[in-house]
């Protein structure tokens, strides 16, 4: 976590100190932007689709463990099939021009929460210096609900001026930090030498316990940001806008502007 704050700090410096005083001094002033959109982890496969599903493969470890003596022996490295992931969040950026230029410095906040439906399916043999002992035949159903308050440095490009409509290309870094929570049902059954174990019911398990069982699930993301940004003019200095970000996965929105 404080690497990923020391990061996005660094690139927060870097941009400004690739600005040129002069051209901050000439600002045209401070615009607002709000919005409100949906979000998908179609068409890309991101790193947090990557770390939810290694906490839900640590819960399943977790629930099957617990029902053998010693505990689990060794990770899953079955792969979890995430179906309609969905969800939705609220965004504020606050921008300022560079002098008569087309370019723009931004920082955005973005409050989300995410839902990612999952079914994973588990066939493996668990062995010891190359000897089977056991084998896990399984499947666990659930939602994990990721949820957090993210912050991003951007920059952007006027690609399309006129009076009434702009085009905008912006890019940027965003710190995506996340908590959460896995439920799930499982049904397995754990065939060993000494009989079998069967394994069924909920379980469930915060993505904060899950942390507990593997170093590879981080408390925050640092991802870049790419986005394409449609605006029309309704009065002087606002009106309305749509979004498409590319980020830890699509995100869609539309919302208001307001110069100030």
């Amino acid at each position: 976590m404080r690497m990923a704050v020391k990061a996005a700090t660094a690139s927060a410096l870097l941009v400004l100190a690739l600005v040129p005083a002069s051209a901050l001094a000439e600002s045209r002033g401070l615009e607002v932007q709000v919005s409100y959109g949906g979000w998908t982890l179609a068409p890309f496969h991101p790193i947090l689709e990557s770390r939810t599903e290694d906490a839900i493969l640590r819960s399943f470890e977790s629930a099957v463990g617990s029902s053998l003596l010693g505990g689990f022996l060794s990770p899953l490295t079955a792969r979890a099939d995430f179906a309609k992931a969905s969800g939705g969040s609220f965004s504020a950026v606050v921008w300022t021009h560079l002098g008569s230029s087309p370019f723009s410095l931004g920082f955005r906040a973005d409050l989300f929460s995410f839902r990612l439906p999952y079914t994973v399916e588990v066939g493996e043999s668990i062995s010891i210096v190359g000897i089977p002992v056991a084998r896990i035949d399984g499947r666990s159903a659930g939602t994990a609900t990721i949820r957090g308050f993210g912050g991003s440095v951007l920059g952007r490009w006027a690609a399309v001026e006129t009076r009434r409509f702009e085009l905008h290309l912006q890019a940027g870094l965003m710190l995506f930090p996340y908590e959460g929570k896995i439920t799930q049902d499982i049904t397995a059954v754990v065939r060993t030498a000494l009989g079998d174990v069967n394994v069924s019911g909920p379980w469930n398990m915060t993505i904060e316990e899950a942390r507990g069982y593997s170093g590879e699930i981080p408390k925050a993301i640092l991802t870049p940001l790419a986005a394409i940004e449609a605006r029309l003019r309704l009065f002087p200095g606002g009106g309305i806008f749509g979004n498409l970000t590319f980020a830890q996965g699509t995100f869609v929105s539309a919302g208001l502007f307001l110069a100030i």
